[in-house]
């Protein structure tokens, strides 16, 4: 975790990005200002965030792919900010499997048990 985040804008690349050594978040967005998947960036940027706090911790500790890095931070930030990011989806990537494990707000809790177990199966 950082003090302070850094975030950048970019007219290239995707939605989100980061970069969990440095604390910087990179926003696309359209030569109007727009952002892409939220009109409020704050969706992304707590997502981005949330990606750095798993980067090493778990996403890397598993060797987890892609798809269910993805899922994973999306589960966490629709559980942890429902009431303050009403819109907020979770994509349809990763293995929905670990639903059934990470569906409640406690259950954030277990968060490293559950990935190692379910990466065990």
């Amino acid at each position: 975790m950082f003090d302070k985040y850094k975030v950048a804008f970019t007219l290239y690349g995707t939605g989100g990005s980061y970069d969990p050594d440095q604390g910087i978040i990179t926003l696309l967005t359209n030569k109007q200002g727009e952002f892409m998947k939220y009109n409020n960036p704050a969706y992304t940027i707590i997502h981005e965030i949330s990606h750095m706090g798993m980067e090493y911790s778990i996403v890397q500790k598993y060797g987890l792919s892609h798809g269910l890095k993805e899922r994973l931070v999306d589960t966490f930030v629709f559980l942890m900010f429902k009431k303050m990011l009403p819109e907020y989806k979770i994509q349809n990537m990763g293995d929905s499997r670990i639903d059934k494990y990470l569906n409640k707000k406690n259950d954030i809790e277990s968060l490293n048990s559950i990935v190692s177990e379910f990466v065990r199966k």
